[in-house]
């Protein structure tokens, strides 16, 4: 009997051990990136998240460098992850600006983006791939990715057009820029953060019943890069993972 006691005994106390580590990978706050200079800074916890799910990378000395500018071409990157076309080939084939060549790093997800409409480059045919990306450039393209190209253009198209709709929904939130200054990663990091959770505009109908409307619920967090966001208790079965 004493046996048994003492068995059971152990159990019990796997068993809460076990909860306890559960319960801590649960409840833990989201997995902070290693970035040497980014603890304290603006849009810390966008830069982090950002991190977390893969959008967004550093340098190889462990720094994000968050004052620093990004290209258009690492910016159509960061659109084709938070689409969730990462491992896509689906592009038309050759590009359509003269100056993205077949061997360029980034032409596949310059090619598809293209194809997306939700970039359309330089009046002279180049995209620039190397220029460093404004706060108004990366708005029409955030504004064409969440479906609410119809309604900019409506407003008065490219720039202002674009930069009202991404106000009024919310792409700015947080932030204090000059839209036609070169954008920095640290703030890039919190319009893409922000663009994650606004709900999507999708066409509904064709021809005379065309119609864009707002899908209620539906964001890039969960339709495009399938995560649930919520609070409360978390059970784990053979069919799930945490």
């Amino acid at each position: 009997m004493k046996l048994i006691q003492g068995e059971l005994s152990l159990k019990k106390i796997a068993i809460i051990t076990l909860v306890i580590m559960i319960c801590s990978t649960i409840f833990s706050p989201v997995m902070q990136a290693g970035f040497l200079d980014v603890n304290g800074v603006d849009h810390e916890n966008a830069i982090k998240v950002l991190s977390d799910f893969g959008i967004l990378k550093g340098y190889a000395d462990n720094t994000f460098k968050p004052e620093n500018s990004i290209t258009r071409a690492e910016f159509a990157t960061v659109i084709i992850k938070i689409l969730g076309l990462e491992n896509s080939n689906s592009s038309s084939g050759k590009s359509r600006f003269i100056d993205v060549v077949d061997t360029h790093w980034a032409a596949n997800n310059i090619n598809i983006i293209s194809d997306l409409n939700i970039i359309s480059g330089y009046s002279d045919g180049r995209f620039g791939p190397e220029d460093p990306i404004t706060y108004e450039q990366a708005a029409k393209m955030l504004v064409n990715t969440l479906g609410y190209s119809v309604v900019a253009e409506e407003k008065g198209g490219y720039p202002s057009g674009y930069l009202l709709v991404a106000n009024d929904i919310g792409i700015f939130q947080g932030t204090r820029v000059n839209f036609s200054d070169i954008a920095t990663r640290g703030v890039i990091a919190r319009l893409v953060y922000n663009s994650l959770r606004i709900e999507l505009m999708e066409q509904r109908g064709f021809n005379e019943e065309l119609d864009y409307k707002v899908t209620k619920d539906k964001t890039l967090l969960n339709d495009r890069l399938n995560i649930i966001e919520g609070t409360g208790l978390v059970t784990a079965t053979g069919d799930t993972r945490i």
